[in-house]
């Protein structure tokens, strides 16, 4: 990892943070295509998990792994 870029837990943080800040909620949901998981930012009266297709227009992010604590 470059040491210009924020790992996984920072990156996280960081879109939780823009989240609150929009009023938004942040989902975390297993990646159904590679081993990760995939970031979703979404207003908080939608179901994130009960969407199948158009799930994808709040996807923010994929990350690898998600460690406890910042690794920077």
């Amino acid at each position: 990892m470059s040491e210009l870029t924020p790992c996984n837990y920072c990156s996280l943080r960081r879109i939780r943070e823009h989240a609150k800040e929009d009023n938004l909620k942040v989902t975390l949901i297993p990646s159904s295509f590679m081993k990760g998981t995939d970031v979703y930012v979404h207003p908080k009266d939608v179901k994130i998990k009960a969407l199948d297709n158009t799930r994808e227009q709040f996807f923010e992010a994929w990350l690898m792994e998600i460690p406890n604590k910042c690794c920077c």
